[in-house]
């Protein structure tokens, strides 16, 4: 079991905050750990379903047999999750969007769910059924507190929220959806991806097994007939199929004089068959690649998580199967399962152009049906039945969400102590329940040992990538120094984490990632205070997330937060978001005021000074000393709407460049509490009214603050 880490970020645009998030990703208080602490447990998550598909709830420890290799195991960790009986987290009365918080969150109360969009595999007008089905189901299927990522494998879409905070987000964000599946040839038209594998691979699927190398088998002798379309038109293999339907499209022609009168038509159609299957093998390593990383990202959380591809097909190469046991494992080890299903049955099945002078064959048509049925989704379904997930075929691409999501609802999670096994080997598992008729769905197996551990970019290159225009963004995390393991040398104390940072906008296909490891010495008086770390990202405006996770690579622990930003227009008038923080630091120019350190959650120490700061961009009058004219005040009010203290505006002192102000609040005539603060601003000049709110607690002892 992986443990986690108690960690906080800050989130800053142009110099000023925009968001400010402290997570913590811990068990709650009241719950007793049911499994074991070491290591090498195994922890299986099982989805126990009845005749009708419907979950099995109530089943205890003594219905479930766990069989390793055959061997019956003993469960020593045992727990039933049910999804919808356990009831929402009280609101967080300082909750806002701008800010993410884990601190102390109880057990999700929601289902979580990635769904995999494969653009690169869609064309447009499948597309446009997916974004359809897809908008449906959001706006009627998932439950509030249900976690939704949204994402595609060519990187334009990734986002992540709730169905209650981010439902619009989400909803805009498939709005964005766009298929990319290059347009073929007229010739790569008239042969379907099944088909361009048998042809090319010699696939014995409906013929001699060879007669796609080359040779004519009992392909007749001769030119077919073209003065109509026969009343029954037959093939004699999968590349006979091909041949004379390029014929038939003027794609190749008949030498009578050869000795293999189809030769032209042979060659064309192996090579179209070559180009097909490159650009369905590139395709396929885009989509593993994408898999095995959201199954890796996914590992550290608890419960069940699943992945849903929706895609146009996703068949087995026999050349990429190295690959595919790569993804399996990843999957496995993260304990995620993978579903999928079929979109390209949202468009119906594929076969022969409008325009064809030969009638297809009965008999082509029901093996081009076999075909797809057992070549196009080869994959998915090795992937789906090894990771306890589930293929959908149906072009109810609604019905396929909602499968996934009742597997969701509820399952068990069954923790055993595997014996002792050489790294690298493979274990098959199976799950057994004593109930008669029960379908169970988990994963099929494990391999021993850690993972192989990823490569990770230096902070150097990494930053580079994120400096791609916008407004600048700096990002503050905190990590609570006491739940890091310190490693000692004979140097000092460090430190090793490594650090991600994901920044998406929501309204255009901009992924600015940050990945990199760090080694950062420690005092001995410093171990058990807050290490904050900063790093800067630019975004372009409108509506954007970042998400950082931290992992000590020495002790396992992990946390991910996300915040919500809205990154202004740095070239239109804008008023920043207020910066609240109860920490300061010495100026660097003696007689000026103490600097403000941002913090990471929103809940000051009683007593201390509360320093709120603020900035107005575009103003009227800039760079014209003694010409602006903008005011500013504020009320504070207590969480019940009591006014608790209420400052009119007052113009701000400027030099013409800049428009800040501080506002310093003495938190000791305070009572503990949670208060919002309501800014306004007025640019007289330029007529202009600008307005902000704060919301914060004031606690008598804030445990573990830096």
């Amino acid at each position: 079991m992986q443990r986690s880490t108690l960690m906080a970020m800050a989130v800053l645009a142009a110099g000023v905050p925009l968001a400010v998030v402290r997570a913590a990703q811990e068990p709650p208080a009241d719950r007793t750990p049911s499994f074991p602490s070491q290591a090498s447990a195994i922890t299986v998550d099982a989805v126990v379903l009845d005749r009708a598909g419907a979950p099995i709830r109530g089943l205890t420890r003594d219905d479930f047999t766990i069989l390793e290799d055959g061997r019956p195991q003993t469960i020593v960790g045992f727990e039933a999750r049910d999804v919808l009986s356990v009831r929402p987290a009280a609101e967080d009365t300082t909750a806002s969007p701008l800010l993410g918080t884990n601190v102390g969150r109880a057990a999700r109360s929601g289902r979580m769910l990635v769904v995999l969009m494969d653009d690169l595999g869609m064309t447009p007008t499948t597309t446009q059924q997916v974004k359809t089905a897809l908008e449906r189901w959001l706006r009627a299927g998932p439950r509030a507190e249900d976690d939704i990522t949204l994402l595609t494998t060519s990187g334009d879409i990734w986002w992540a929220d709730t169905i209650g905070a981010g439902r619009q987000d989400l909803l805009a964000v498939v709005e964005r959806l766009r298929g990319k599946r290059e347009a073929r040839s007229r010739s790569e038209l008239t042969m379907t991806d099944e088909e361009a594998s048998i042809v090319e691979y010699a696939s014995p699927v409906g013929g001699e097994a060879g007669d796609s190398q080359g040779s004519p088998g009992t392909a007749a002798v001769g030119p077919p007939a073209v003065t109509g379309p026969p009343l029954i038109a037959s093939s004699a293999s999968v590349l006979d199929r091909v041949m004379r339907r390029f014929l038939d499209q003027s794609l190749c022609f008949i030498c009578l004089s050869c000795a293999d009168p189809m030769a032209s038509c042979r060659s064309a159609a192996q090579s179209a068959a070559h180009l097909i299957n490159l650009a369905t093998r590139r395709r396929l390593d885009v989509l593993l690649a994408t898999i095995e990383r959201l199954a890796r990202s996914l590992a550290p959380l608890a419960g069940r998580k699943s992945i849903l591809v929706l895609s146009e097909g996703f068949p087995r190469d026999e050349g990429m199967e190295a690959r595919y046991r790569e993804v399996i494992d990843a999957a496995q080890r993260a304990n995620t399962s993978v579903y999928f299903t079929a979109a390209r049955g949202l468009t119906g099945e594929s076969g022969y152009s409008a325009d064809s002078r030969t009638a297809p064959a009965p008999g082509d048509l029901a093996m081009m049906n076999v075909e797809e049925n057992l070549l196009a989704f080869a994959g998915a379904a090795q992937l789906t039945e090894e990771t306890g997930g589930a293929l959908t075929h149906s072009n109810d691409l609604a019905a396929g969400l909602e499968r996934i999501a009742t597997d969701l609802s509820a399952y068990y999670l069954l923790g055993y102590q595997p014996e002792p096994s050489a790294a690298g080997k493979w274990h098959r598992l199976e799950v057994r329940v004593a109930r008669p008729g029960a379908k169970v769905r988990a994963r099929r197996g494990y391999r021993a040992g850690p993972p192989a551990p990823e490569p990770v970019p230096a902070g150097k290159s990494a930053r580079r990538e994120l400096q791609a225009g916008g407004a600048r963004v700096q990002v503050v995390v905190e990590v609570d120094g006491s739940r890091l393991q310190i490693d000692k040398t004979a140097a000092g104390s460090k430190a090793a984490l490594e650090l991600t940072i994901l920044a998406v906008a929501r309204d255009r296909p901009t992924v600015l990632p940050l990945r990199e490891s760090l080694d950062i010495g420690r005092r001995p008086e410093d171990v058990a205070g807050w290490l904050a770390l900063f790093r800067e990202v630019r975004l372009p405006p409108g509506v954007a997330q970042v998400r950082a996770t931290l992992r000590d690579r020495a002790g396992g622990a992990t946390g991910t937060v996300t915040a919500r930003v809205e990154v202004p227009d740095i070239d239109a008038p804008y008023l920043s978001t207020p910066l609240l923080t109860d920490r300061t630091q010495p100026p660097l120019v003696p007689g000026e005021p103490p600097r403000l350190v941002p913090t990471a959650l929103r809940r000051f120490t009683h007593g201390r000074p509360l320093h709120c700061q603020y900035e107005v961009f575009g103003f009227g009058g800039r760079d014209m000393p003694g010409v602006a004219q903008v005011a500013g005040g504020y009320t504070l009010q207590a969480e019940d709407g009591r006014v608790i203290e209420m400052v009119p505006p007052t113009l701000i002192a400027t030099d013409g460049t800049r428009v800040v102000r501080r506002i310093t609040i003495p938190t000791e005539r305070l009572e503990p509490g949670a208060y919002e603060l309501l800014l306004s601003v007025e640019d007289r000049l330029a007529r202009r009214a600008f307005s902000a709110r704060a919301a914060f607690v004031v606690e008598a002892e804030v445990a573990g603050s830096p």
